[in-house]
């Protein structure tokens, strides 16, 4: 078998992240995934961005409508990729950008919280995007909305201090404690890992994280 490790349609922010979550599955979960070389990219590129306060939507939809939604965010980078239009016309956010979300269920959540709003954009569920790229990718709530609690996915920390990922102090601060990695305890955790390498791939250009609970990130 010959690999193809050259990865021309993206950039090495986006392929970094898919080849961390490929290695968390390898050495967690190695039955679940097969082996496979790790991808590389010649074009440089900005890692994704968790945008922390203020939902991007509404930021998207403000300034659509002429306000600055400045105020309510903590990043510039919330609405980078999306185009916008007049008062007078629907905003557009949809052949190259694309809103991610878990399954059917949340994206009919989405859509009836944003109403008439919603049929301007492009929402997607894992199942349907795969095979699809785009410039921009907002993957919209997706550790909130997954059955693998918050306090689980901080066993990631100890995955992290085992490879010298975390810091001497880090690793003995209340906020990096973490429960032990149990294979069984946490084997949901493989198909999660799976799901997000799914959304994050499908980006050429930018991801975006958003969390309406920032908890479980």
């Amino acid at each position: 078998v010959v690999w193809l490790t050259e990865n021309f349609r993206t950039h090495s922010g986006i392929i970094e992240l898919a080849a961390s979550i490929v290695r968390v599955l390898n050495d967690l979960f190695p039955a679940t995934i097969e082996s496979m070389a790790v991808e590389r990219a010649k074009k440089k590129g900005q890692k994704p961005i968790f945008i922390t306060k203020g939902d991007p939507l509404e930021a998207l939809f403000a300034r659509a409508h002429g306000s600055d939604p400045a105020q309510d965010q903590d990043t510039d980078s919330g609405d980078k990729g999306a185009r916008t239009a007049s008062s007078e016309t629907p905003i557009s956010f949809g052949a190259d950008q694309v809103i991610l979300v878990r399954d059917e269920e949340q994206k009919q959540q989405l859509e009836g919280r944003l109403g008439e709003r919603a049929r301007s954009l492009l929402i997607l569920t894992v199942v349907e995007c795969k095979g699809l790229e785009f410039e921009v990718v907002l993957v919209y709530d997706f550790f909130s909305s997954s059955q693998f609690s918050a306090q689980r996915w901080r066993v990631l920390f100890g995955y992290m201090a085992s490879r010298g990922l975390l810091s001497e102090k880090q690793c003995h601060s209340s906020k990096y404690q973490h429960p032990q990695f149990d294979q069984q305890v946490h084997k949901l955790m493989a198909s999660e890992l799976k799901l997000l390498y799914v959304l994050t791939t499908r980006a050429k250009s930018v991801v975006l994280f958003y969390e309406r609970d920032p908890e479980p990130t």
